[in-house]
């Protein structure tokens, strides 16, 4: 027994070793901001308005901030839509998306529904270098190549919702960002 509980903790680490992921900031009230991470959600509570903010380490300077907006409507001829934008700064980084929402209710049963979620709009990053307290003047080759950029965004999820549970994966972005290690090259 104590070998398989030590299998699975190693096969655990190993597929997070190896595993590709996304930096998303995480957001209270779950169930309110889902459709930030599965496009999926996208009016299953009907329509919403969400406004937040939340600042870290109060009076704190350069302190993280999260600021987000998002508003869902309602399913109208078995289809939603959702509108969100979210800004995330952390001393000298901003980063954040602006995207439309899509999702599509097939009604399998009585009690079971299968939500599938779309997600377009854009990402962006910016780095404010000039703000970074340097020792020296001198030319840094590595900081000359850290670039603001955008990019487009594509998300899909998945959401089924029955009597008894609910089962739901999501993708907030397929496509590669284009980050500073590869502005470098």
């Amino acid at each position: 027994m104590k070998t398989s509980k030590y299998a699975w903790f190693v096969l655990l680490l190993t597929i997070s070793g190896i595993g590709f992921s996304q930096e998303q900031p995480t957001m209270l009230f779950f169930t309110e901001n889902a459709s930030f991470y599965n496009p999926a959600f996208t009016g299953t509570y009907g329509q919403v308005a969400t406004v937040n903010n939340r600042t870290q380490w109060a009076g704190v300077t350069d302190a993280p901030v999260l600021q987000s907006f998002s508003y869902q409507r309602d399913f109208k001829n078995k289809a939603a839509w959702g509108l969100s934008f979210q800004n995330d700064k952390v001393f000298i980084e901003k980063q954040g998306i602006l995207a439309i929402d899509y999702n599509y209710r097939l009604d399998l049963s009585e009690n079971s529904q299968l939500y599938l979620g779309l997600k377009g709009g854009a990402y962006f990053k910016s780095i404010d270098k000039a703000r970074l307290n340097r020792l020296t003047n001198i030319s840094n080759n590595v900081l000359d190549a850290v670039r603001n950029y955008n990019n487009p965004l594509l998300g899909v999820g998945v959401h089924l919702d029955t009597q008894y549970f609910f089962l739901s994966a999501g993708v907030p972005n397929l496509l590669t960002a284009n980050d500073t290690k590869k502005a470098r090259a």
